[in-house]
Parts: C-alpha cells; structure tokens; sequence
C-alpha cells in the first residue's frame, strides 16, 4: 500500500497543479517548502521535499533554478534523518552541481 502523509491536501487547487506543473513554480516558492519544513515526522518531510523537486523538475526552466540547491539540501537532509547516507550524499553532490543557480552573497 503507498504511502499517503497524514493531513494530505487535495482539491481543486492541488489538482490544478498535477495537471499543470508550470503554475507550481511560483507555488514551490512558499507552499510546497513550507508544506514539506513543517510535517509530523521524517517521512512526510520526505514526501513534500521530494513533491517539491518533482515539480521543479517538470518545470525545468529559469523560474525554478534557483530553487534547485535548496531543494536537493532538504531532500538530502531528509534522507539523512531517516538514515540513508548513500541518498543523502546523492543529493548533496546534486546540490553542489547547481551553485550558478545561486544567488551572490554571503
């Protein structure tokens, strides 16, 4: 049986975003990383931070780059608390092959 995270949302809106994944790149911005930094427990933060990804990935454009290290550090973070080292370490490297899509700064 899959996984479904307690609480999980759909409707109208939520659906609008599977059959259309364009318009989730303005939503990965705040409801998809605050869906995924603020569940009940390790799997659900997996879930929303790989949902996040996904979405980014369906995207694939400059709307989303920026995006992209810090969803592979979370996704990676979220492996790591769940004690898959080899899949946390995958995805930090992937995080560190995106730093032009980080802004200048400290």
């Amino acid at each position: 049986m899959p996984w479904t995270p307690a609480g999980s949302v759909t409707g109208p809106k939520t659906t609008s975003l599977h059959k259309h994944p364009s318009a989730a790149a303005d939503s990965l911005r705040g409801v998809g990383h605050h869906l995924a930094r603020h569940q009940d427990g390790p799997e659900a933060t997996l879930h929303w931070n790989t949902e996040c990804l996904r979405y980014a990935d369906l995207v694939g454009d400059e709307r989303v780059a920026g995006f992209c290290p810090s969803l592979y550090l979370n996704l990676g973070h979220s492996h790591e608390q769940l004690g898959d080292r080899r899949k946390a370490e995958e995805c930090y490297r992937a995080a560190h092959a995106h730093p032009s899509a980080l802004p200048e700064g400290p």
